[in-house]
């Protein structure tokens, strides 16, 4: 069977992160069943939202009996990281239609990110892009579901210390992917800060503390981005 080379490639690329995406879903589907979410709802979310950080954040916010508006605007601020990258990818999305620009914006994801943001514009970015972003989306669905059956399966053999070292996971993983992707300084100034933030503030309440870090990271990023280019003719000028 004809494979076009783009989505081979996206596919090849992809493939050895489904090891820790794989686990990551898992671990969503496990602790939703073990604070007695219904299966189907947690299979969904993974279907149809499909955003990991954000639904592994909004269990642990409901577990903690979060009102709902809270739990929408922190999913809001973690997913707002996908603004982020959607603005750098606006050189290579820029002649795809509407539609194609839909389809991606749902598929995309973190690994994803990783992989088509060093990948140059052209005619095969779009199918570059799909194939990974459609991969991640499958394994999401089927490793949710494989962790509900497992959860099913295990109902109160699952100890509460194991549920609470899942999310580790989701943590390394995005570390593992984001830190190679680190190129400008406004890019190390946004991680310094979240990792900074987030160390001093991880106590407060209801996970306050990651929607603090968040924005605070995002705004000196963009502080950093808006002034780059004055800064750099102002260098230029001197020399």
């Amino acid at each position: 069977m004809y494979i076009n080379p783009d989505n081979r490639r996206g596919l090849i690329d992809t493939a050895p992160l489904l090891l820790t995406i794989a686990p990551l879903a898992a671990s969503f589907g496990v602790i939703g069943i073990a604070q007695g979410e219904s299966p189907w709802p947690l299979l969904l979310c993974s279907i149809i939202v499909f955003a990991g950080s954000a639904q592994l954040l909004a269990l642990g916010l409901l577990a903690a009996s979060a009102p709902l508006w809270f739990i929408l605007l922190t999913t809001l601020v973690i997913n707002s990281r996908h603004l982020l990258y959607a603005f750098s990818l606006t050189t290579q999305i820029q002649p795809l239609s509407g539609r194609q620009r839909a389809l991606l914006a749902f598929v995309l994801n973190d690994e994803t990110y990783a992989l088509v943001s060093q990948q140059p514009p052209g005619p095969g970015f779009n199918r570059y892009f799909l194939t990974s972003g459609l991969t991640v989306w499958a394994c999401c669905g089927l490793a949710t579901g494989l962790g509900i059956m497992l959860a099913q399966e295990l109902t109160g053999q699952l100890s509460a210390e194991l549920l609470g070292q899942l999310d580790i996971i989701m943590v390394l993983t995005f570390v593992s992917l984001v830190t190679p992707a680190l190129k400008r300084c406004s890019h190390w100034l946004c991680a310094t800060t979240a990792a900074l933030s987030i160390s001093l503030c991880w106590h407060w309440p209801l996970g306050s503390g990651l929607i603090f870090s968040a924005l605070l990271a995002i705004s000196v990023a963009l502080l950093a981005e808006r002034y780059r280019p004055a800064t750099v003719a102002y260098n230029e000028a001197d020399s």
